[in-house]
């Protein structure tokens, strides 16, 4: 297939994702058939479980629902989707990454509203990312070996689906603890 046909449009997805679950397949194993012919013009695993669900669910249009009103900019848009939320305050935990410190992140930070939480350099211990999430990420791919980037993808966007929001409360229960620890240790690093 040339890389011009493998280039579908959402409603042609939304056709084969449609046909596929007729078909009894499961979002999975549409997702990979997709992947293997379509490669990286395929669509994400989360959409393919979307639509799926919703034809599951007895839909028959392929189209978009309509919204309301005109369209709106991205700072307007986290706003509407954090409505309520954003009164009680946003927190922006940034480790100085230079995709964080840029111009534009800044920008964007001050025109959504939310506050900055400077995260100290060189603090692994404090970096959710570091001692939760990857972590346990990497404790339940270890040994696996992938045949190519879209598995690999696959299996993460799998490991993150599967999970409750208690589990990610829970880090940032962690993260809550952990800071408390580091400024009653005036800044050592936090072993457990």
């Amino acid at each position: 297939m040339s890389a011009e046909s493998s280039n579908l449009s959402d409603i042609e997805h939304r056709a084969v994702i449609k046909y596929f679950v007729k078909k009894g397949k499961m979002p999975k194993e549409i997702f990979e058939d997709m992947v293997s012919v379509l490669q990286e013009s395929a669509p994400s695993y989360t959409m393919v479980k979307k639509w799926a669900r919703l034809f599951q669910q007895g839909r028959e249009s392929r189209e978009d629902d309509p919204r309301p009103g005109r369209p709106v900019t991205a700072p307007e848009a986290v706003v509407q989707k954090r409505s309520g939320k954003l009164s009680c305050g946003v927190l922006f935990l940034q480790d100085n990454a230079s995709v964080h410190t840029a111009r534009v992140s800044r920008q964007a930070l001050m025109d959504t509203g939310f506050s900055e939480i400077d995260h100290p350099p060189y603090s692994p211990d404090l970096a959710p990312s570091d001692y939760f999430l990857f972590s346990n990420l990497k404790k339940e791919l270890r040994g696996h070996r992938f045949v190519d980037d879209n598995q690999m993808k696959m299996a993460v966007e799998s490991h993150f689906d599967c999970k409750e929001k208690e589990y990610f409360l829970g880090g940032l229960k962690a993260l809550y603890t952990r800071c408390e620890k580091c400024i009653s240790l005036e800044g050592d690093y936090i072993e457990k």
